[in-house]
């Protein structure tokens, strides 16, 4: 790529950013939670749906937007207004493009998960439709608030499954103090669901949110490592209360 992008060059970004196409291969484990829990991790815009579930995800994807990558997930559900859909509390995306993309385009969040199955049954093919809720923001450029009110951001998902399983599974949460999967209220977990196919993902709406400094706590939360976990050198300042990191990892185990 040059310094300065060719018209060409731009237009095939457009297009690109503007019709991004995935092939996915999942596992996902449903699971149920407490409506407490739900809210302490949902922002101001979001609200706990009345069955307090949850999706973990672990998945290899294709696309034409930023390659090849894996990714594993830990989602809420909830809803806006008449929309039901999910919002991502846990990311890890095994390349850096695609945290890129995920994170300035939509304003994803980027952060262990196992997940041990056993497919016992195919399934038939089968369409779904459901929607992902994001919040796009950025701090300003001296870092002391928000750049400009943030943006909610409604994610259409249509996935076309050509192929389907179920079985049972074992499923492995390891969490530490600055990745807390571990401190989940799970109360119960699903089967394994596996899925292969296309999946399209479209913004069916973008509006401005006011009072942008509330969602500063999830931009911080989801887009950032905790700075006190740093190494620095003697005589630099430090701009957080002392304590003790711990990297003592808990682990907490599922079966279905």
């Amino acid at each position: 790529m040059p310094f300065v992008a060719r018209p060409d060059q731009v237009a095939a970004f457009q297009k690109a950013c503007s019709q991004p196409s995935y092939s996915q291969e999942a596992l996902n484990v449903e699971f149920t939670t407490t409506t407490e829990f739900d809210r302490s991790v949902l922002p101001p815009h979001l609200e706990p749906t009345d069955q307090a579930k949850g999706l973990i995800n672990i998945s290899t994807w294709q696309s034409n937007v930023c390659g090849d990558f894996e990714l594993s997930s830990v989602l809420v559900q909830c809803k806006e207004g008449e929309k039901e859909g999910y919002w991502v509390i846990n990311l890890i995306v095994s390349e850096g493009h695609a945290i890129t993309w995920g994170r300035e385009t939509w304003g994803e969040g980027t952060r262990l998960i196992e997940i041990d199955a056993e497919l016992t049954e195919w399934l038939e093919p089968n369409a779904t439709e459901w929607y992902s809720f994001e919040v796009k923001a950025f701090p300003d450029s001296r870092g002391l608030g928000m750049h400009s009110d943030p943006l909610a951001i409604t994610l259409k998902v249509v996935e076309q499954n050509v192929k389907r399983a179920s079985g049972k599974v074992k499923l492995t949460l390891r969490g530490t103090e600055s990745d807390p999967l571990h401190t989940i209220p799970i109360t119960s977990i699903s089967d394994v669901f596996y899925i292969s196919g296309e999946t399209k993902w479209t913004v069916d709406d973008e509006r401005p949110l006011k009072g942008g400094d509330a969602y500063l706590p999830f931009l911080v939360g989801r887009h950032y490592d905790v700075i006190s976990d740093f190494h620095v050198g003697s005589g630099f300042p430090s701009h957080m209360e002392t304590h003790e990191s711990s990297d003592k990892t808990e682990t907490r185990l599922f079966r279905s």
